[in-house]
């Protein structure tokens, strides 16, 4: 979760995930920056990831392209 619950897909983020089974990783973007959200991602083995147009173009440039990569659907918007 990168959102803040304020906004309104963090519904979608919060519950699809839990009702899924899948585990929800919460991170402050703010605290983190996009380098150490980018480490962080990798950390985590984050698979799916819902993110902020600006946010993308910003992450995608700092993101590992090899397989310690373990992002499969990121969603953009």
């Amino acid at each position: 979760l990168i959102a803040s619950l304020s906004w309104d897909s963090a519904v979608q983020d919060v519950f699809g995930t839990l009702l899924n089974g899948a585990t929800l990783c919460v991170a402050d973007p703010k605290e983190l920056g996009p380098r150490k959200l980018a480490d962080w991602l990798v950390e985590e083995a984050v698979t799916v990831l819902h993110i902020s147009i600006p946010f993308y173009r910003t992450l995608i440039k700092t993101l590992p392209q090899n397989e310690a990569n373990a992002l499969r659907v990121v969603g953009v918007g």
